[in-house]
Order: structure tokens, then C-alpha cells, then sequence
């Protein structure tokens, strides 16, 4: 994440996790230690710093102030903290229709991202997919789930793709795929690799 990109939650939280571990480590060293002299369970420290819950502002001046971290630390402790427990655009879509903790990472980390680099051997990746070829992958011959899942995964994928996209400083997009997704004799790899050579040309 640099100056350029929106501040996405979940980049806060993990920038956080890791500055928080690494000043427990330079200034008190043991998760043992640290909730000795706070008084709290060890398994409230280990989640905090593994993610397992989000970070209350309370926490974190407690633990900068155990930590002796200095001001400018201590503030931005506090900025990561606060911007950790806002909500993306994602945050109610992606939970109303069931998607999982995984996906849910995924996206906040593609939308707070500079840059994105892809790999793909089957499909053009999801954030250069057409409708239409949306609508080929989850309607087509093998349809998974059901009609309503489909409905959102669809309406989701398009959603991604706008705040993608449409962001005042769009993330650097590199893909790479695998030739025979050009090559591959079937009508949905067809218009799908056409529509993304198209758009790079």
C-alpha cells in the first residue's frame, strides 16, 4: 500500500498486528511477559496479534504504552488502528451473501493494493471478466451453487471490478496467462480471451 492507495482495513490490520508484534519483541520480548505485566490471557495477545479479533483503541494504547513505543509510533498505531476497524465497500455485500473469510480478505487486499500480479492457466482473471463472460462461467454448462448464489457472486464480481477500476489511483495490473486460454476450442474461453486482448491493445 502506498500514499496513493485508499486505506483498506484489512492492510491497516495486518500493518498493525505487525508493528505491534515486532515492538513486543524489541521491548518485552515474550507474549508471556507482555501479558504477565498487562494482567490479560495469553490467548487474547495471540489473537490480537494473529488477527483472530480486531484491536480496540484501548488495546492499543495500553500495549504502546507497554511497549514505550515514542509518539510518532504511538500515532501511528492509533491511525493504523482506527482505519483497521472501519468498513469496506465489501464488508456488508460479501457477508449478506455468504462468502467466505478467504474471498473477504482477498478483496480488501486487491483494493488497497498499488499493484496486482496474476496468474491464470483456465480463465482471464475476474477483474478484466465481461458480463457476458460472467455470466457464461456461472450460468453455463456446469453451474455450481444456487440460482442465488449465482445471482451475487455476479453482482459482486461486477461490483469488484467498478471500485477496482473506478478508484482515483486504479492499482498497476500485471496478468499473465497461460497461451491455450486464447486457444482453447470453446465458446466462453473464445470471447473471454478476445475481450481481454482487445482491451490491452
Amino acid at each position: 500500500m502506498t500514499s496513493d492507495s485508499p486505506t483498506s482495513p484489512v492492510i491497516a490490520g495486518r500493518r498493525l498486528r505487525a508493528l505491534l508484534r515486532t515492538a513486543r519483541e524489541v521491548n518485552v520480548t515474550t507474549q508471556a511477559e507482555a501479558v504477565r505485566q498487562l494482567g490479560w490471557s495469553l490467548s487474547k495477545l495471540m489473537r490480537i496479534e494473529s488477527g483472530g479479533v480486531s484491536v480496540s483503541a484501548a488495546d492499543v494504547a495500553t500495549l504502546a504504552a507497554l511497549y514505550r513505543v515514542g509518539p510518532e509510533m504511538e500515532a501511528q498505531l492509533a491511525e493504523l488502528s482506527a482505519a483497521a476497524r472501519g468498513r469496506g465497500w465489501w464488508s456488508d455485500l460479501l457477508r449478506r451473501h455468504e462468502f467466505g473469510t478467504n474471498y473477504r480478505t482477498y478483496v480488501g487486499l486487491e483494493w488497497g493494493a498499488s499493484s496486482v500480479s496474476s496468474y491464470q492457466m483456465i480463465l482471464v482473471p475476474g477483474i478484466f471478466q465481461t458480463p457476458s463472460y460472467i455470466e457464461h462461467i456461472l450460468y453455463g454448462d456446469l453451474p455450481t451453487g444456487s440460482s442465488q448464489h449465482r445471482r451475487n457472486a455476479s453482482s459482486v464480481r461486477r461490483t469488484r471490478q467498478e471500485e477496482i477500476l473506478n478508484r482515483a489511483s486504479p492499482p498497476q495490473i500485471f496478468a499473465l496467462l497461460d497461451e491455450s486460454i486464447v486457444h482453447r476450442p470453446s465458446a466462453i474461453t473464445r470471447r473471454c480471451a478476445s475481450s481481454f486482448v482487445g482491451s490491452s491493445s
